[in-house]
């Protein structure tokens, strides 16, 4: 179970620093838009408030270079912040064309990966070819999640494209939490925290968007996350848990269907926050079934020694 410091670190520290980063960055009370704008702020306010929430987890920050594949996630979540404030800042010296950003996305995406899990591919714990095909599908996994969710929140009205974010990442930490590791599950719940603050501004800010920035550190994060989940934690998250939880990035889509279209814009994001809701409470569901059924077979075990003993 979570303790009350762990709740602490999980919600109030990462609300707290996600909140004044884009109050900071969008000041929201001001009712003439900025000329700089703020896109800067939901990078800058992901990558702070996850890299500040792992410190405090673990009482340090992890030691160069990492001797745990978990550890990775600190010095990923600060180059991937790196990564999205220069591509949020006018002048960045990396500001792309749409398709090469996406090109970039998948060279981050291979190079995640390989930082995860460099130490089962070393120790040779995945034969050639089936280490080729975990890494080439978890790196496809990655990057089409990032760039769905990237061109969604350019697309969706600005508080649906972060509440679609929000329930993504808290699946994420559920499931996580729920097939074995309360540790990828709070780190997970640290980025939905993100997600609704982002929410929250975007309801006060008419140019808010998590595009530019805020998704580069956010959703490659969360896939991590999961990749983790699924491949180190006990009994681990599951092939169709983890497909579910990714389907939330890709059914928000049918949104833009023709006849949803022209609607007005709460119609259409309560629609995609709805479809992103139903493959994340099918994971959940299945999550909290097969955690009862490990609960009541260790409860039944405990049972049967005491009853031979």
């Amino acid at each position: 179970m979570f303790t009350t410091r762990e709740i602490f670190y999980t919600t109030a520290v990462p609300a707290g620093i996600a909140l004044l980063i884009l109050f900071v960055a969008w000041r929201p009370w001001r009712r003439s838009r900025p000329v700089v704008r703020g896109h800067w702020g939901a990078p800058l306010a992901a990558g702070a408030a996850f890299a500040t929430a792992y410190a405090l987890f673990d009482g340090e920050i992890p030691a160069w270079p990492p001797s745990q594949a978990r550890h990775w996630l600190f010095f990923i979540a600060l180059a991937l912040t790196l990564l999205g404030v220069d591509d949020a800042m006018p002048s960045g010296w990396l500001r792309l064309a749409d398709w090469l950003r996406s090109e970039v996305a998948l060279l981050v995406s291979g190079v995640l990966v390989l930082c995860l899990f460099g130490s089962l591919l070393s120790a040779d714990t995945w034969p050639p070819p089936i280490a080729a095909r975990w890494v080439v599908g978890m790196t496809a996994a990655t990057h089409v999640a990032w760039v769905s969710a990237e061109r969604l929140s350019a697309r969706l009205p600005r508080v649906a494209a972060s509440l679609v974010v929000f329930v993504f990442t808290s699946g994420v930490a559920a499931v996580t939490a729920l097939s074995g590791s309360l540790v990828y599950g709070r780190l997970a719940g640290v980025l939905s925290v993100v997600a609704a603050v982002a929410a929250i501004v975007a309801m006060l800010t008419p140019a808010f968007t998590l595009s530019r920035g805020g998704v580069t550190v956010v959703v490659p994060l969360a896939v991590a996350i999961l990749l983790l989940g699924y491949h180190l934690a006990d009994p681990g998250v599951g092939i169709t848990n983890g497909a579910l939880l990714l389907s939330s990035l890709l059914l928000p889509w049918l949104s833009r269907l023709p006849p949803l279209r022209r609607r007005r814009a709460w119609v259409r994001g309560t629609v995609a926050v709805v479809l992103a809701l139903l493959p994340v409470t099918a994971a959940v569901a299945r999550a909290g079934i097969a955690f009862r059924q490990a609960q009541r077979q260790d409860a039944a075990g405990l049972q049967a020694l005491r009853t031979t003993g």
